[in-house]
């Protein structure tokens, strides 16, 4: 070791893919991302060894848990690979949206990094925002975009609830939606959400 902090073990750099996939090969990752913490280009090392397998690592019950730790502690600036990477791939955001361990990823994503980053990723979310706001784990996407996004893509989000408020109230998760809508909504909108969910269905 030299005079600086010390290095992360040989085992985990450069194999941070083959154990990321691994159910106690994950917790070795984790633990040297923990480490190096206090050292944004120790951690910018390590995300860089998931360049080019994120739509992998987002649905892996194992990795993906290395790269939540790494969005939630590594440079933002770090992680736009990420966000580019989903966006690379048609139809990727809706599917890591409606994925068990992709949704985190897409939550995280909405959450840590600046607006400029995320907006073509909420664009994609926005598209399809009426379908996720009635999934188990779409809704919880949807309920992250209203929390984090801009006034303008708020007001989006809830003309979809408006067009299928019927379906939401009728699923446990578009309920969850339309709770979170009527919290971080403008006034206009959510006054308007109202009314739209009083009037009786056709």
């Amino acid at each position: 070791e030299s005079g600086g902090q010390p290095a992360l073990a040989p085992s985990v750099r450069g194999s941070v893919l083959i154990l990321s996939r691994d159910p106690t090969g994950c917790r070795d990752v984790q633990a040297a991302i923990d480490k190096a913490a206090a050292d944004p280009e120790e951690l910018r090392l390590l995300a860089d060894e998931l360049r080019g397998h994120v739509a992998q690592v987002a649905r892996c019950p194992h990795a993906n848990h290395v790269l939540q730790k790494l969005l939630q502690l590594a440079r933002p600036e770090d992680m736009r690979f990420v966000v580019d990477e989903i966006l690379g791939r048609p139809g990727l955001v809706s599917q890591a949206a409606r994925h068990r361990y992709g949704c985190r990823i897409v939550q995280l994503l909405l959450q840590r990094l600046p607006p400029d980053a995320v907006n073509g990723l909420m664009e994609a979310l926005l598209a399809d925002a009426a379908m996720l706001a009635c999934h188990p784990f779409g809704n919880y996407v949807m309920q992250r975009l209203i929390e984090c996004g801009s006034e303008r893509q708020r007001c989006r989000a809830i003309f979809a609830l408006r067009e299928s408020r019927w379906r939401c109230g009728q699923s446990t998760a578009g309920c969850a939606v339309l709770s979170v809508a009527f919290a971080h909504g403008a006034p206009e909108d959510r006054s308007a959400l109202a009314r739209d969910i009083a009037e009786e269905p056709e």
